[in-house]
């Protein structure tokens, strides 16, 4: 396939919205109590807290400039009985992504390929996972972004 210009062949029209989310995110300073552990789906032999997260919608904009509007689900697992795992603990990492997506600033590139054009967390709901009791917050955060181009 030939992307049309200024679009890169290796980034393509639409950014990889969530892959580039779950890079920036790993990396992110706010987020050092998971160390990365940020994940599309909860690995087998998981080490708590963790942080899933997950496509909850997206809309491409109208028009000829390619946008995508997209809003990202955003799981934050605790465990019981694990130290660096509770309630508290949970409450407190979810803080502090939504306050990575409301302080990201327009322009920034995040990840490989996309750029964020803006960037608002949203709900955050109280969620224990109903078989265990381990503490859970999920939260949204709407995101507007692009593919990176050749003028960046």
């Amino acid at each position: 396939m030939t992307f049309p210009s200024p679009f890169l062949d290796t980034v393509g029209v639409y950014p990889d919205l969530l892959g580039d989310v779950r890079t920036w995110l790993r990396a992110h300073p706010f987020l050092t109590a998971v160390t990365g552990r940020v994940f599309f789906r909860i690995p087998d032999t998981a080490v708590f807290p963790l942080i899933r997260i997950y496509d909850a919608g997206t809309t491409k904009q109208p028009g000829e400039v390619p946008i995508v509007n997209s809003l990202v689900g955003v799981d934050v697992w605790g465990a019981v009985k694990i130290a660096g795992a509770t309630y508290a603990d949970v409450d407190t990492i979810t803080r502090a992504v939504a306050a990575a997506f409301d302080l990201l600033p327009a322009g920034t590139l995040i990840g490989t390929g996309t750029v964020i054009l803006n960037s608002e967390s949203g709900t955050t709901v109280d969620s224990p996972d109903p078989d265990t009791g381990a503490p859970r917050k999920v939260l949204t955060a709407a995101l507007m972004a692009r593919a990176l181009t050749a003028n960046g």
